[in-house]
């Protein structure tokens, strides 16, 4: 099978109006493999680094979680290793021993 090629928003080239509309089209695909980088999906522990990082690396952060049957906003040992795969080792302050999981 053929993969369809990428294509790239330029964020800053969006109206306000237009990043709105986006970011609830987003909101709605939290969960599927259609998620496009824009809404907010993860639990608050990954707040700093999740919100700072690119689009590219919460699509891949987003894709495993749902590969893995986890709840995107979830605060799990598993949540945390794909975190750290992903977003490289050292996210947190936190050490994984120190981390409480419900």
């Amino acid at each position: 099978m053929i993969e369809p090629k990428k294509q790239y928003i330029n964020l800053a080239a969006l109206t306000y109006e237009a990043y709105v509309k986006l970011k609830d089209i987003d909101e709605q695909l939290i969960g599927t493999t259609d998620y496009i980088g824009v809404c907010y999906f993860w639990a608050h522990r990954y707040r700093h680094h999740m919100r700072h990082t690119t689009i590219a690396n919460r699509v891949k952060v987003h894709k495993a979680f749902v590969d893995a049957g986890l709840i995107t906003w979830g605060e799990t040992r598993a949540h945390d290793q794909i975190v750290d795969r992903i977003m490289g080792s050292d996210y947190s302050r936190l050490s994984h021993e120190s981390r409480r999981y419900a």
